[in-house]
């Protein structure tokens, strides 16, 4: 698992340090920690561009999962961070068959409208029930509505500093 701070590099730095640190970009795991500011959704979404591209992950899934990082990403730091606070971010690529992506978001656990998973998990049955009704709130839509269609898992976890880990998964036919 290689290792990074983001808040140090942009996106192109950052693609450039993972590929003199990976022999095989097509399988391999990063993880990495950024301030709680909204600028830094662009450098994570812009590396897994990047490394989705050198994949030849078809350009949909590509833009799909720009969309999935940033909500990932600007929840962690909208509801779950207070300024000053670090997130982490972790991606996996392999690869080998068909390929297949494993993402993390992780929050700090001090924002005015932190989570726990089983919060998480209340509303994602709420969500679910607006749907069936045909109701839908203008909030929450980003992670239920449209994250949950693409994804084939979205779970929920505490993580140790208080905060929530969001994964999704997907595997590409």
């Amino acid at each position: 698992m290689i290792e990074v701070l983001i808040d140090t590099y942009d996106s192109a730095q950052l693609v450039a340090h993972l590929e003199s640190c990976v022999e095989d970009m097509g399988n391999f795991c990063f993880s990495g920690t950024f301030s709680a500011e909204y600028h830094h959704s662009r450098t994570i979404r812009d590396t897994i561009s990047a490394i989705l591209q050198k994949n030849k992950v078809e350009p949909p899934w590509n833009r799909r999962f720009a969309l999935i990082s940033d909500e990932l990403v600007n929840n962690a730091i909208e509801h779950g961070s207070q300024s000053g606070d670090q997130n982490s971010f972790m991606f996996c690529i392999d690869s080998s068959g068909s390929p297949s992506v494993t993402m993390t978001v992780s929050d700090a656990g001090n924002g005015l409208s932190r989570k726990t998973a089983a919060d998480m998990e209340t509303l994602r049955e709420k969500k679910r029930e607006e749907r069936l009704s045909g109701y839908t709130n203008q909030r929450g839509r980003g992670l239920f509505h449209i994250i949950e269609t693409l994804v084939d898992a979205l779970e929920f976890h505490d993580n140790e500093r208080g905060g929530l880990d969001v994964t999704v998964r997907k595997t590409f036919c």
